[in-house]
């Protein structure tokens, strides 16, 4: 017992040191605490007055303070400035103006139509009576028709179409056709345009010998031929009664299903090999039905 009293003894000793340690330790730091506040105090947020404007004062202007809208309409006001010298009414048999004192509520039509007519030159802070007429119609066939103004376009130049007789193909042109895409050479001034990618490069393409057939819509490359409807170009340039999809009403590429009411395909081509086919068209084909 007696070694245990000794060591309760040694523990509370022990605390007391500490707690006195740190007592000392914090009141310290409350010290230096208040001499850093009064060495360097606190700065107050303080908020800005408002401004207020004298209206006595001789810069003040009260629109310029207002705050920004839109402009109002001043129709109205160009309405009411009109004279009423130049207001006639304009029926099929008669013309008589509207101010004349021949005119009764008996004798004025139901319903009336207005028409305004301005000068395109017309300034409306001067302006003359004459600038400004207002003609109403008691009928409304009695009202001047209007022609729609049409844009004159220049008539562009359309390419003839250079039909190349099967007998006349050579070798040279067989060599020319490109079998894969990576083959195919872009060339904006010299090349062709493909109808279904409407890709202009250098290599040959199909020519269809259809006399209904016009401009581009006959010329497919050799990838497109081949992924699209299972056709080989040079087969096709060898054939002298070869006609073009677009011509045969079975083209899939996204104009000519828009004009037939369907929607564009999009990339069919790895699709259509995986469900088991080698063209766009057999497997087209084979959803529709």
């Amino acid at each position: 017992m007696s070694k245990i009293c000794e060591y309760e003894k040694l523990r509370e000793q022990n605390i007391k040191e500490k707690q006195a340690m740190l007592d000392s330790i914090m009141a310290e730091f409350q010290d230096l605490r208040k001499e850093v506040n009064r060495s360097f105090p606190a700065k107050t947020r303080t908020r800005t007055p408002t401004r207020t404007y004298d209206e006595k004062d001789p810069t003040f202007h009260p629109g310029f303070y207002e705050r920004r809208r839109n402009p109002p309409r001043t129709a109205a006001k160009r309405l009411s400035a009109v004279p009423t010298t130049n207001i006639v009414t304009r029926s099929r048999k008669s013309t008589s103006v509207a101010s004349s004192p021949q005119s009764s509520p008996e004798n004025s039509p139901s319903k009336l139509f207005v028409r305004f007519s301005f000068r395109k030159s017309l300034n409306m802070v001067n302006y003359s009576d004459e600038d400004i007429s207002l003609e109403v119609y008691d009928d409304e066939e009695a009202l001047p028709k209007v022609k729609p103004r049409v844009t004159e376009r220049p008539n562009r130049p359309v390419a003839e179409r250079q039909i190349i007789a099967a007998e006349d193909i050579t070798e040279q042109d067989l060599a020319r056709v490109a079998d894969y895409v990576s083959e195919k050479q872009y060339d904006c001034n010299n090349g062709t345009t493909c109808h279904q990618c409407r890709q202009k490069t250098k290599d040959m393409k199909t020519i269809c010998r259809s006399e209904t057939c016009v401009g581009v819509r006959g010329q497919f490359c050799g990838p497109c031929l081949r992924n699209r409807y299972g056709e080989e170009v040079r087969s096709a340039l060898k054939d002298p009664l070869w006609v073009c999809p677009a011509c045969r009403e079975i083209c899939n590429c996204s104009f000519c299903r828009k004009k037939a009411g369907h929607a564009a395909t999009g990339i069919l081509t790895h699709l259509a090999r995986e469900r088991g086919f080698d063209n766009v068209k057999d497997f087209l084909e084979y959803v529709e039905k």
